[in-house]
């Protein structure tokens, strides 16, 4: 399993390893929590905080949640996807 995230500024970037992350751009920061089954965005430096409300993202409700397999942080620019990597590879990308 691995997540997508992509941020204005930083592109795509494939997270392999459980643990957290601090996405930095500019004066945005959130931070994302990684595991083999699931994203959640942990903290962000929004004014709202909806993004961190949207909750966890796992294998097991990714296909039923309100938001899919995503979290968005619109303020911030940030989109977590969480995705297999036979889905990646369904889309072209094929990682290492």
């Amino acid at each position: 399993i691995r997540d997508l995230v992509r941020s204005r500024g930083l592109g795509d970037v494939y997270k392999r390893q459980d643990g957290y992350y601090r996405l930095i751009h500019g004066v945005c920061v959130n931070i994302i929590h990684v595991t083999g089954t699931s994203i959640e965005m942990t903290d962000a430096s929004c004014a709202d905080h909806d993004c961190i409300a949207q909750g966890i993202v796992t294998l097991e409700n990714k296909d039923t949640r309100e938001g899919g397999s995503y979290i968005i942080c619109q303020q911030n620019f940030v989109t977590l996807r969480l995705c297999t990597r036979a889905e990646l590879e369904a889309e072209g990308i094929v990682l290492q």
